[in-house]
């Protein structure tokens, strides 16, 4: 009795890639890892029944219950528990709003590294207001959720708590046997293959952002609701998505401003393309290249060129960094500090519901999902009601002021195309 029996395995490939960006970073960076959600708990609910459905949540999900082996740097693995660990923190809401609560724990949780060999990689507060539940806050190390994951937990949580069937879901242990395994060898040779031609498609001199001794960050962003019209008007007249559209403005933006005729886009790919790979509860994404060229055809034509590169990308967008790895050993062509990074959150934002919305802006470098390894130009973006748009840049020559015209720049662009 209390044992905590501990089995050993690989890490699946999104793991593995977010390994190298992670241990790469200083113990003070440690925290961006962090990803973090907000539950409402359905009313008439007892701090009981919830504490019972977020602990079955918990038991049934291996992603909460495992810790990382990284001892031996060329063979990092993942040790799944199977007591749980760790203990629901409970918060009073003390104030008339109780929005000031919710973004005290956000903030403190965001903030709070977790040492992921040692400690199980989540933390949760359940928030309480005139007595009864009404909030739960989810904090989690990305190397074991990701945005598509917290939909699913989310989901899972509310059918255990209301007595419903629960799904059945994969977990990484599972998904990481699988690609390990002899039957996903041609795939991953697939993959390979267009990562390798991807990164040589342009010379490194002409797609490489100088950044300075400095690292000077700038970070900003952009909330426009005629720009997210606009996006759902291009969508439906040229048959694009609306991540393509943005990433496609996003380039232009960057050929124009750096004067580059080649770019090479880092997009960050869900990997979530089937109905087994939507039923994983863990991290899937990882980034891969796209080489672009925005000034060589006119804009109507680049919307479709980026369409049709950012599905053949995304079609490979599960590889084994193992394959790309540099003499020091980290897989230096894939998270050296080349190209300009993208991310497209399907959610558009942190699902905080309406009465707590006002606050995102103070958390926006907590909840954007952060390129450890330092990307020198990053976008993420998320459309619906509002286009949201957060960039952040480490150019020594990039001001506050050119990141405030580059986002108006995009959003001109895009509300003038209609």
């Amino acid at each position: 009795m209390g044992v905590n029996l501990r089995h050993s395995h690989p890490l699946t490939l999104s793991q593995l890639s977010f390994y190298y960006e992670y241990f790469f970073v200083p113990p003070e960076k440690k925290w961006q890892a962090n990803l973090f959600d907000i539950w409402k708990i359905p009313s008439g609910k007892s701090l009981k029944e919830v504490s019972n459905a977020l602990r079955e949540l918990i038991d049934k999900h291996d992603t909460f219950r495992t810790v990382f082996d990284f001892s031996d740097p060329t063979n990092p693995a993942q040790i799944l528990e199977r007591n749980t660990g760790g203990v629901f923190r409970v918060l009073d809401s003390s104030t008339n709003n109780i929005s000031d609560d919710i973004f005290f724990t956000v903030s403190r949780f965001a903030r709070e590294p977790f040492n992921i060999e040692a400690q199980q990689p989540w933390r949760i507060c359940v928030i309480k207001s005139d007595g009864s539940p009404s909030h739960v806050v989810v904090a989690m190390h990305h190397i074991a959720v990701d945005a598509f994951s917290w939909n699913l937990l989310f989901q899972d949580f509310l059918d255990i708590i209301e007595g419903k069937k629960s799904s059945i879901y994969k977990s990484p242990v599972e998904l990481a046997e699988e690609q390990h395994s002899q039957s996903w060898e041609n795939r991953l040779g697939k993959s390979r293959r267009y990562i390798e031609r991807a990164l040589s498609a342009n010379h490194q001199k002409d797609i490489s952002p100088v950044i300075g001794e400095s690292r000077h960050t700038v970070l900003t962003s952009l909330k426009s609701h005629r720009a997210a019209r606009a996006i759902r008007e291009i969508s439906n007249s040229e048959n694009t998505s609306e991540s393509s559209i943005i990433s496609a403005f996003y380039s232009r933006c960057i050929s124009n401003f750096f004067a580059q005729e080649n770019i090479l886009l880092r997009s960050a790919s869900s990997n979530r393309f089937s109905d087994e790979a939507r039923s994983v509860i863990g991290i899937m994404n990882q980034w891969v290249p796209i080489p672009l060229e925005p000034q060589g055809e006119n804009c109507t034509s680049f919307l479709r060129t980026i369409n049709a590169r950012s599905i053949r990308a995304y079609q490979n967008g599960i590889f084994d960094p193992m394959h790309f790895r540099g003499k020091s050993g980290n897989p230096s062509l894939l998270y050296s500090n080349l190209g300009y990074f993208f991310n497209y959150l399907n959610s558009g934002a942190p699902k905080l519901g309406n009465e707590i919305e006002d606050w995102i802006d103070p958390l926006v470098e907590s909840y954007i999902p952060t390129n450890t390894s330092g990307a020198p130009f990053y976008l993420v973006a998320g459309s619906g009601d509002y286009l949201n748009l957060i960039l952040r840049s480490k150019l020594e020559s990039f001001s506050s002021s050119d990141a405030h015209y580059f986002l108006k720049s995009m959003e001109r662009d895009i509300i003038e195309y209609t």
